[in-house]
Formats: structure tokens, sequence, C-alpha cells
């Protein structure tokens, strides 16, 4: 699957953490049977493959993969490194990650919305029916991690980051407090981080002309992509987009047309050609994937996630959901309480 390959660079440094000998011998196994697909410089791993290395670390709470991020610092970034230390400011070095984080971790997907004076970097992952709940938000998790230690590294901690959002965990894990320094929100509507947008403006101290170059070489791996991994990317993009725009009222596919260059019906007929879904199909889908951690938490007012999800009114989401699943949210959220107490 296109969407389902991490560059082995994402667990460096696990086994200094882990220090267990059948540890270390599982992990070497791991990643020598990584992959290198014909189009990528770098091994890869299968998703599930990292959650697997990641479960020992993960053996009691998630407060360990702070002290990975640590050990790692910006060895995290494999084969991206020298193209971010091409980039001579903090803003260019961040929109370059996010170009080729395709590449680098398939199924994490990062959308950047302006929020008053700072960037919220919004962070999902692509579902995967091969991982648990608590799988996924391992990777989410220490990818946000890596945002701060790790590209904070790669750009000479000229990046600014004011907090780190996360929700409440479907797994049951208790978020950290901080990380280097940085707050730790842990009852938040979505997982993203908060960053100052002054310091996107910032000189990259990490800045070196010779390693420029390398962008290119990555341009040309985007390209050269099959027709099944543009799609999923595409797919991915437009998720991304729509993820982000929910909570802001502004997820109108002539909104997402101009980002992207071009008019609506275009951008339709490419949804159809290249997806085979139309625009509200994927509105919905986006949505529900916010919906229901939500509503699982019970932690959320129907209202905030009515809001969060796009809606102007309890009423709206209601029925929206309503038509959708045959009950209220109150309603599923009593048999999903009942379900689990059986």
């Amino acid at each position: 699957m296109a969407l389902n390959y991490i560059s082995t660079a994402a667990v460096s440094g696990a086994t200094d953490l882990v220090g267990d000998a059948s540890y270390s011998r599982f992990f070497t196994e791991t990643i020598e049977a990584a992959n290198q697909p014909g189009n990528l410089p770098f091994p890869v791993i299968p998703s599930q493959s990292l959650t697997r290395l990641l479960a020992p670390i993960c053996d009691g709470g998630v407060s360990r993969l702070a002290s990975l991020a640590e050990i790692q610092g910006e060895a995290c970034g494999g084969d991206l490194l020298p193209m971010l230390r091409g980039c001579s400011t903090v803003g260019s070095a961040l929109s370059a990650l996010l170009r080729f984080m395709p590449i680098h971790a398939a199924p994490l997907h990062w959308q950047p919305r302006r929020q008053g004076d700072h960037l919220a970097l919004c962070c999902w992952v692509e579902p995967n029916p091969d991982q648990t709940a608590a799988e996924l938000e391992q990777m989410s998790f220490l990818a946000s991690l890596q945002i701060v230690s790790g590209f904070g590294e790669a750009v000479g901690n000229a990046l600014k980051v004011d907090a780190i959002h996360r929700r409440p965990s479907q797994a049951g894990y208790q978020w950290p407090k901080s990380f280097r320094g940085v707050p730790i929100i842990s009852d938040a509507a979505e997982d993203l981080v908060l960053i100052d947008i002054s310091s996107l403006n910032e000189a990259n101290p990490n800045f070196g002309e010779a390693q420029a170059v390398h962008e290119q070489g990555f341009l040309d791996l985007m390209r050269d992509a099959t027709e099944q991994e543009m799609a999923a990317r595409f797919k991915q993009q437009v998720k991304g987009w729509i993820r982000a725009a929910l909570p802001v009222g502004n997820c109108r596919l002539e909104l997402l047309a101009t980002r992207l260059n071009c008019d609506k019906r275009t951008l339709q007929r490419r949804l159809d050609k290249q997806i085979g879904q139309q625009f509200q199909g994927l509105v919905n889908e986006s949505r529900d994937e916010l919906i229901f951690p939500m509503l699982e938490s019970r932690v959320f007012p129907i209202k905030v996630i009515a809001s969060h999800a796009g809606f102007s009114n309890a009423g709206n989401f209601s029925r929206y959901f309503n038509g959708r699943f045959g009950c209220s949210p109150v309603e599923w959220q009593e048999l999903d309480f009942d379900r689990k107490r059986r």
C-alpha cells in the first residue's frame, strides 16, 4: 500500500533507549529486512513494523517516546537533512519538510493553518485496519515530538514552538506535561504543534548553499511515483486540507481549488478521475475521522464537537449524524459506553 511505509530513520536510537539484547536483535532484523523501493534513496519499513519496534518503548505509557525523540535529535530526519540544511530560513525548511514528508513518512500527514500569531501544524495518521488506536497514537505523538527536537535541531533551534496539543487518548495514555520546555495540552480538540509564526522568518543557522541541490533530487522522486502512489498522496493532501479547514468553517471546494490554482470544476474532475470520490464524500470521511475520537473521549460537549467538525450549531451536527448513522451523537455515546461495559 502506497501510504504504509516510513523511513528507518524514524526509529534511530531505539536500541540505546531499550538496552535489551533480545530487542537489539529484533531491531537489527527489522532494519535489515527493510525495503528500498526503486524510487527512494533510503530504506523504509511498513508502519506495522514501526509500531512493533515502538511497543517495548511504550510498554506502560508513552512518556519514553519523549526520551527517544531526545536521543534521536535531528537524526530522525535521515536523508531529508541535507535538503533542510539547504534552506536559508526556518520557514522555507518547514515548507520543504512538509512537501517531502510523503516519501519520508507516508502515513503521517501535516497540514498548516494560520491561527492568530501562530502556525497550527495539524497532524493526523492515515487509518490502517492492521493497527490499533494505541499504535496510531504512538506514531502521531512521536512525530509531534520529532518536529520539536528533530526539525528544531535541523534548523539550529531557531524554530519556536509554543505548545503541543494532544487529543484525549483513546488508548488511555497520559500525555507528558511538557517536552523540551514546550507545554503539552492534553485535552485539546486536535493533535497539532503550535509554532510562533515569527520564528519562520528567522535565518537557518545550519544553512549551507552546497546542500541546496538535494531538493531537486527529491522533486524527481515525487514525480517518479506510480499512479497509485500519486493518487494516495493527492487524497491525503485533500483530506489534510479539509481537516484543517473544518474548525474554521472554510471547507469549500472553491477555496481548495484556489489553493491548487485551478477552478472548482477542474478540481472535481481530478478528484473523480484520480481518487474516484466526490469532494463532499471526502469531507464526510474527514469529518467522521474527527468526530468519533471526540465522542469516544466523552470530554467534549456536543457543541464543541459540532464546531470543530465545521457545523454552525449542534442542531445541524445532530441532523448530519442522524442521517449518516441513524442515531443522535448522544445516543451513539450511550451505545458506545454500554458496549465497553460489557
